[in-house]
């Protein structure tokens, strides 16, 4: 019997590292019979089954990649909590305010990730998310390891994160690789909207001003042993240089985790439901 495996399901698997899981499961053609032995010739041993992803390790999608890529409308999609606009090039998902004192690294997190230092939280799966920002065709890191810091004189060039050969430190000088992208914070109070780009969320106690508009990475997190490590730790928009994330603080600052807190003049009200919008920027800078 020929087993079906969906086109959205052989992406993820492929993008995650499981090609082969995705392409072995698809026959060419319908069944052949099996050959006679030969006479003579010592038994063969069925071949096995394919190994799937490791569900029970923590960090791996797991039944996540089951769920339903559903249209809702002329190019928009629902994948779980995420909405996916092809033609605005953007993807959404609920959150809602979680700290508003102290230190932060985190601009969002989710519910199992570093709530304490983060001003926002989601209950979303950063595998939705990563998938859905696939789907948009955002070009992320093909490594989990990146360029070595620069030898620190003042004509070298930024660090990128290309072609590095030891893991970064959290966090580091280091630009990590990815698709630029803008991030806005929507909310509703007394029946208005209100929309803020995120930046307007985050003060930076060393400078006593709010954080400017800098540029953010969708790096897209690292893939190892089949665990999805964005997946693992929670971690989705990080202030500071964290190649766990799916996105990075790419401006002034992202070496420093000690300058970061929330911005209270700006956030949203306690317990209202906030959506947190990723927009794939159209002209992306040479890499």
């Amino acid at each position: 019997m020929t087993r079906e495996l969906s086109l959205g399901t052989a992406l993820v698997l492929l993008a995650l590292g499981w090609g082969s899981l995705a392409l072995s499961g698809q026959a060419s053609g319908p069944d052949q019979p099996a050959s006679s032995p030969v006479p003579g010739a010592p038994a063969r041993s069925p071949a096995p089954p394919p190994t799937p992803p490791p569900e029970s390790v923590p960090g791996s999608p797991g039944s996540l990649t089951d769920t339903p890529l559903k249209a809702v409308g002329p190019g928009v999609f629902e994948l779980g909590s995420v909405t996916l606009d092809k033609q605005q090039r953007t993807v959404s998902f609920p959150a809602v305010l979680n700290l508003d004192q102290g230190p932060m690294e985190y601009l969002l997190v989710t519910t199992q990730g570093k709530l304490h230092e983060s001003i926002l939280r989601t209950a979303t799966e950063p595998y939705h998310i990563h998938v859905a920002m696939l789907l948009l065709d955002a070009k992320v890191s093909t490594t989990n390891l990146v360029l070595a810091a620069n030898t620190g004189d003042s004509h070298d060039p930024p660090a990128t994160a290309q072609g590095r050969t030891q893991p970064l430190a959290n966090p580091a000088k280091e630009v990590l690789p990815g698709d630029t992208v803008s991030i806005d914070v929507s909310w509703r109070t007394d029946g208005q909207e209100r929309r803020v780009r995120v930046e307007d969320l985050v003060f930076n106690a060393e400078a006593k001003s709010p954080m400017p508009k800098g540029r953010w990475v969708y790096h897209g997190s690292r893939v190892e042993n089949g665990v999805f490590f964005a997946q693992l730790s929670g971690s989705v928009v990080s202030l500071i240089t964290d190649p766990d994330a799916l996105v990075n603080n790419a401006g002034a600052g992202h070496e420093d985790d000690k300058i970061w807190t929330a911005n209270t003049n700006n956030l949203p009200p306690w317990n209202t439901p906030v959506r947190v919008t990723f927009k794939l920027d159209d002209k992306q800078p040479k890499k």
